[in-house]
């Protein structure tokens, strides 16, 4: 039965390839991740003084940092979390201990307030307020005129100057 056996010689072919394959590609994936790992560890070691052909990429990583910080922040803000001081963890403002490592959580300062109140409802308005809080009405902000500076006057020809005549005197 040479057909048999030839179909059995392509199926062993076949998967001796699939095989080989999937190793090539396993061998691959190991070597980006070695190259990651080298990067990760290069940058980290020289991210202040890289040489001159990396210096770009190694800015660029930085970059990277400093916006996913950003955008870290920003959902921290949405979310109304805040960051501990000791771990960096997301923790909510409202408990004293962080849950992760229990250092103290500083409690945020009030906002100000400024001694003025909402022409609307009367609500206390804080410091750079531009709306109330409590109804939405826009805050009128103070206008600062400078001061008005010395009137110029200008000197009339002395036949258009009226002259003024005292009344008479009393007696």
């Amino acid at each position: 039965m040479p057909f048999l056996d030839e179909l059995g010689k392509r199926m062993t072919n076949t998967v001796d390839l699939t095989r080989l394959q999937y190793n090539v590609g396993e061998e691959e994936r190991i070597r980006q991740e070695l190259y990651r790992s080298i990067g990760e560890q290069y940058v980290a070691l020289h991210k202040e003084d890289p040489e001159e052909a990396l210096a770009g990429l190694v800015s660029e990583v930085k970059a990277s940092f400093e916006r996913t910080e950003e955008l870290r922040r920003q959902i921290r803000t949405v979310k109304g979390l805040v960051q501990c001081p000791k771990c960096g963890a997301d923790v909510d403002p409202n408990v004293m201990f962080c849950m992760h490592c229990g250092s103290p959580i500083p409690r945020p300062e009030p906002p100000k307030v400024t001694g003025k109140f909402c022409v609307q409802c009367g609500a206390a308005l804080t410091e750079g307020a531009k709306f109330c809080f409590k109804c939405g009405h826009p805050v009128p902000q103070e206008v600062v005129q400078a001061a008005p500076a010395e009137p110029q006057l200008a000197e009339a020809p002395a036949a258009e100057v009226p002259v003024q005549e005292a009344p008479p005197a009393e007696e």
